[in-house]
């Protein structure tokens, strides 16, 4: 079970990043049945919960956040083999957080990831608190976040599309506050590692319209 919701969730990701919208919500359906159809732990349920609020899916990422509610601190939900039941609170704050920032209230979205990093200061985290603060107008705090990501060199896991995206965001801040160097620097690292990527991914289609743009 844990393993379909898992593989599910990735291909809707996947899907995302290669602007594959209707697909992806596709299997965001799919795994959101799943979710209902069983008993996973608030670890799992936050990332399902993630991706709807990003993907503007507010009444499934209330939902889920719901059955993240029923099911914390059961010890027979499905979890990981490292379940920290302590750090549940930061998965509530996380799909929380993500919720207000995609309708549009960004600072009080800030105030649940900066609970949640308190708690849980993992990459994905990171990756909300650096994107919320992106989104409240933080840009300067946004970088530093966004520079401790890539500092993690989180490559070749679960999170790196996170660090890509760190990567991008970060060049689009340094090119709006004129450093065009460092901006033209991050670009062209992401083109280089993706030479061989999918003229279609997002992410890439990004890096060289930014680089396209910087003079």
């Amino acid at each position: 079970l844990v393993s379909e919701f898992r593989d599910r969730l990735f291909l809707a990701r996947a899907y995302r990043a290669k602007g594959m919208a209707q697909a992806a919500a596709e299997e965001l359906d799919a795994v959101h049945r799943l979710a209902t159809t069983s008993t996973l732990a608030p670890e799992w349920l936050s990332r399902l919960g993630k991706e709807e609020a990003r993907s503007g899916r507010m009444a499934q990422a209330r939902a889920t956040l719901g059955l993240m509610a029923k099911t914390a601190g059961d010890a027979t939900a499905a979890s990981s083999i490292n379940r920290n039941t302590e750090a549940e609170r930061a998965h509530f704050e996380i799909v929380q957080g993500e919720v207000e920032l995609a309708e549009g209230r960004a600072a009080k979205g800030v105030e649940s990831f900066e609970s949640a990093y308190v708690i849980d200061p993992n990459m994905g985290t990171l990756d909300s608190l650096a994107m919320g603060l992106l989104r409240a107008g933080r840009a300067d705090e946004a970088a530093k976040r966004f520079e401790a990501m890539l500092a993690r060199k989180d490559y070749g896991s679960e999170s790196q599309e996170q660090s890509f995206n760190a990567q991008i965001r970060l060049a689009e801040i340094h090119a709006r506050l004129g450093r065009s160097d460092r901006a033209r620097e991050l670009s062209e690292g992401l083109i280089a590692q993706w030479k061989g990527g999918d003229e279609d991914l997002v992410l890439l289609k990004d890096a060289r319209a930014l680089l396209a743009g910087l003079k």
